[in-house]
């Protein structure tokens, strides 16, 4: 879990420059790869690649920094409390 200002990779594919998490996630048979003459990563022509990781981006807006503050924390422990729930059921 990635947490705070992270900057996103950019990506360019079908002529298309735009962030992305992708790059994060992808680490065997990479869909793009770093490309340093243009400084952002590339599409590599591997139809079959896929994200090894899941992924997404949240990002809670509230009336002031307290209130975001409190969002992200209900998440956070909404999220342990159901990882919780999936241990205890495993054994």
């Amino acid at each position: 879990m990635l947490v705070g200002d992270i900057p996103l990779p950019v990506v360019e594919y079908n002529s298309f420059i735009y962030p992305s998490i992708y790059p994060y996630v992808d680490f065997e048979d990479q869909q793009f790869v770093y490309n340093a003459d243009k400084e952002y990563f590339s599409y590599n022509n591997n139809p079959n690649a896929q994200a090894e990781i899941r992924h997404g981006i949240i990002k809670f807006k509230g009336t002031n920094t307290t209130d975001e503050i409190n969002k992200y924390e209900r998440f956070f422990d909404k999220l342990q409390n159901y990882n919780n729930v999936q241990t205890d059921n495993d054994t």
